[in-house]
Parts: C-alpha cells; structure tokens; sequence
C-alpha cells in the first residue's frame, strides 16, 4: 500500500467536492460512532452500538468553522501510531480532498495540539450533538 503525500504535498485548497468521515471508538464505554460529511454540509451521525442515526445540513456558519479546521490538515505534521492509551478514544479521520483520499488515527493523548487535532475534535463535538440532538 502507497502511503499518502507528506502535509507539505497534501493540497491545500478546498475547493470542489470533499468528504469528511470520523470514526470514534473505544473509551471506558466502548463506543463505537461515525459521522460523514461532504462539502454540501449534509451529513450522516450514527452510533453503531445503540442505532441512533441523524442525517441533516450543517448550517452555513458551522461549515465555515469545518472549512476553516480543514484548510489546517493540510499543515499537521505526520502523526504516526498513536500512544498506547488503555481507556483513551481512538479517532480515525478520513479525508478526501480533490480526490486523494488520507487517513490519520489520534487517541486522546496524540496530536491534541495540531490543526488536524482540532478539526477531529470539533468533528466529535459535531457527532455528539447530532445524536444527543
């Protein structure tokens, strides 16, 4: 398997279609949760455990904050294999952008203070509040 371009040749202009899709699992209560979503701000929340799923339009000042976390993926620095973490979540991030697909996977103690560690953590909040929702 090739592995993805380096953040310096990850494009960095979201423009055109893209997709967003986080999975969240483990944690103390074994989650196990998923949310997509594309350029258009439909998105898809589900928990795989318990079945709650949402679908809906993010509106147009939450997709300006995705947008705006999305552009700093492309200057995160290569996260490799997340620290052990017993009890942390594990975050598995996929990104296509104009048409090269990437994946990162971050626990709770791995890149925190990256840009992609904040797109994964407004992602979660996202997730959270469409199945609480």
């Amino acid at each position: 398997m090739e592995s993805p371009p380096s953040p310096a040749a990850r494009p960095c202009q979201i423009e055109g279609s893209w997709e967003l899709q986080l999975a969240v699992t483990g944690g103390l209560a074994g989650v196990d949760r998923k949310l997509e979503l594309d350029q258009t701000g439909k998105y898809e929340a589900e928990d795989l455990q318990k079945g709650p799923k949402a679908e809906g339009n993010l509106a147009p000042e939450v997709m300006g904050d995705v947008v705006g976390l999305l552009q700093g993926f492309c200057k995160s620095p290569e996260i490799s294999r997340p620290p052990a973490c017993a009890d942390c979540f594990l975050y598995s991030l996929q990104v296509t952008l104009q048409g090269v697909h990437y994946e990162l996977e971050l626990n709770d103690l791995s890149g925190r203070e990256t840009p992609v560690g904040e797109l994964v953590a407004y992602m979660s909040q996202l997730l959270n509040s469409a199945l609480e929702g």
